[in-house]
């Protein structure tokens, strides 16, 4: 989550290709969420589980953060930053040229959007789940 919007976009778009693939092992290890596996292995269904109760502990911590999830959600779909931008300002956190409140707000602009950009990944792994069922089912 602490990864930039692209990095963490770039990871959905290739995880939902190789979920689209027709082979049952990445269907199973991509799509199913019950498949078994030891208690210290992860699947992605316990990945995404996992960071959704992180978002869903911190993101409620800060003021008018419903608001704040509809901007950022409207800010992401229509205009996504460039991946140039994300490099400068990451640049800036580097080099300490940002005041602390910036700072403070960049970081909490990160949990926002990796809350979007996993509500987006969900759609879409739902999306192929339920194409799936439907071709095999016919």
């Amino acid at each position: 989550s602490n990864q930039p919007y692209e990095i963490n976009f770039a990871s959905i778009a290739i995880l939902s290709k190789l979920a689209l693939l027709p082979h049952p092992y990445l269907h199973e290890i991509l799509l199913s969420t019950e498949i078994p596996v030891s208690s210290d292995a992860s699947t992605l269904f316990i990945v995404i589980q996992t960071l959704s109760r992180k978002l869903l502990a911190e993101i409620p911590r800060y003021p008018e953060f419903s608001t704040r999830i509809r901007e950022t959600a409207k800010r992401l779909l229509t205009n996504p930053p460039l991946m140039k931008e994300c490099q400068e300002e990451s640049s800036r956190e580097r080099d300490g040229s940002g005041s602390k409140a910036k700072k403070e707000l960049d970081e909490s602009e990160h949990l926002f959007e990796a809350l979007i950009v996993l509500e987006e990944f969900c759609k879409e792994l739902a999306a192929i789940a339920f194409v799936k069922y439907h071709h095999a089912t016919e």
